[in-house]
């Protein structure tokens, strides 16, 4: 059986990413239940003109299911998704990595922008191979640029 997969678009930015991501999963056959915050349908609208669920799916050929949840948490997302394999959601723009019940891998990757207080920018890498676990780890950046 496939992973269900539940990404959340939350607003920050990066709504083209968010699709993208959508579009393979579904090319791959992976099944999808999205959360989309009320931020994160601003978003849509505003970098992709999606304002809805049937333009999102229409956008992304897909079969997706859409959950709204306000602001995703750690608690929250485990709480209504306890079976996830994988959950990776941000917005709040402080690094986490951490496992939950030792099989949910959960990743806010912070921010990639310019340098917040003594905070400085930082990545998320996941990696995903056929038959191994998931591998997640945190990359701080060493210039904002």
């Amino acid at each position: 059986m496939t992973a269900l997969w539940v990404p959340a678009v939350t607003g920050a930015s990066g709504a083209p990413y968010a699709v993208r991501l959508l579009q393979v999963l579904v090319e791959h056959d992976i099944p999808v239940r999205l959360i989309v915050s009320s931020h994160g349908w601003r978003l849509l609208s505003t970098e992709m003109g999606i304002t809805d669920e049937a333009g999102l799916r229409g956008a992304t050929g897909g079969r997706l299911a859409v959950d709204q949840l306000g602001l995703p948490t750690l608690t929250r997302l485990h709480a209504v998704y306890p079976d996830a394999e994988i959950i990776v959601y941000g917005h709040t723009d402080r690094p986490l990595l951490e496992l939950v019940d030792e099989i949910v891998a959960v990743t806010n990757p912070g921010f990639a922008g310019s340098v917040q207080g003594d905070e400085l920018p930082t990545v998320g890498i996941l990696e995903l191979e056929p038959g191994l676990p998931p591998r997640a780890r945190l990359v701080s950046l060493e210039s904002a640029g």
